[in-house]
């Protein structure tokens, strides 16, 4: 009677010493669990990062929910950035609104082959947890514990994974931190809080508004040339808030470049615009439309890169109408228009 007891007693104690193991790998694996096995996650990220000579911060919070059947991504997600852009995805339908911009664009799945890849770049970054379950999965076997870290008078595992940093909460086994190397070797530092598991969402919370007030972009991929047709009219205002319309340009041709102070490539164009504008400005006249939707910003760059030309902020519509999908963009306007 007492042998007997003593077994029972000794894989009771087996039991109860396992489902306390709170050891590194024991942490890793029940995290990396818990994740793939969720129907849905709710939470937020906060990413430090540096930009030309800067540290910036951005704010993410994501909503995320798997779906029965889904050919792109595998489930529904929301995504916004900064309480700025918000990301929708739903069931083969792609939507991207930019509040700053006024701007709704929506991404067109059955006659755009790279819409695949659009539903990837916005989803698949390491900002989401998914991902980061899956680096896990892939590296279950490989990965090392580093160190245990007080943070804030908690205990946090460190491990690294592939090229990255892991932090987890030894407690409630969440992940805490994440830290990777950029390109050109500066670390890139996520957040995560405010983690929430399987809570029921509405599909609504996934489906992009159809509002008036959005101007709205059809992000067709095959967009019928611009060249022949007639030039879209504008309403545009200067840096000094001075309005300018297209008809005040038709007295000559114009050679118009659309630009943003964050491109690289329109910043390396402008000595070129310059020329033009000092050699051929009897003839035509040189005009630039910024899209960084920022006055202050685009005031910079002028001063920056000493702009002699016109520089009028651009919006939305104008997005719009001439069909801009990058920067720098160039068109040449008859004096017809």
């Amino acid at each position: 009677m007492i042998s007997r007891f003593a077994f029972v007693w000794s894989v009771f104690s087996v039991f109860i010493a396992s489902a306390q193991d709170s050891s590194p790998t024991v942490v890793f694996s029940q995290l990396q669990e818990k994740l793939q096995e969720a129907y849905s996650l709710t939470y937020d990220v906060e990413t430090k990062y540096h930009y030309r000579g800067e540290d910036k911060l951005m704010q993410t919070h994501f909503k995320q929910q798997k779906l029965s059947y889904d050919p792109y991504a595998g489930y529904s997600f929301y995504k916004e950035i900064d309480n700025d852009i918000k990301i929708y995805y739903h069931f083969l339908e792609l939507g991207i609104v930019e509040e700053s911009k006024n701007m709704l664009s929506v991404f067109d799945h059955a006659n755009d082959p790279a819409f695949s890849r659009y539903v990837s770049s916005y989803s698949n970054d390491l900002d989401n947890l998914w991902r980061l379950a899956n680096i896990m999965e892939q590296n279950k076997n490989s990965f090392n514990y580093e160190a245990s870290e007080l943070i804030n008078g908690k205990e946090y595992y460190k491990y690294r994974v592939q090229n990255y940093f892991l932090w987890v909460d030894s407690s409630s086994e969440l992940p805490y931190k994440l830290e990777s190397l950029t390109r050109n070797g500066r670390v890139l530092t996520r957040l995560y809080s405010n983690i929430q598991f399987n809570k029921n969402m509405d599909t609504s919370i996934f489906t992009y508004p159809e509002n008036d007030a959005y101007v709205l972009i059809h992000r067709d991929p095959n967009p019928k040339p611009l060249v022949g047709s007639q030039a879209a009219s504008w309403s545009l205002t200067d840096v000094r808030g001075k309005k300018k319309k297209l008809a005040d340009f038709k007295d000559k041709p114009i050679f118009l470049e659309v630009w943003s102070s964050e491109c690289n490539h329109c910043i390396a164009s402008f000595p070129t615009v310059k020329e033009i504008h000092e050699v051929y400005g009897e003839a035509i006249q040189v005009v630039t439309v910024n899209m960084d939707y920022d006055v202050k910003k685009a005031k910079q760059a002028i001063q920056d890169y000493q702009l002699p030309f016109r520089v009028l902020m651009g919006d939305a519509s104008f997005y719009r109408d001439y069909l801009i999908r990058s920067f720098p963009t160039y068109f040449v306007v008859g004096k017809e228009g």
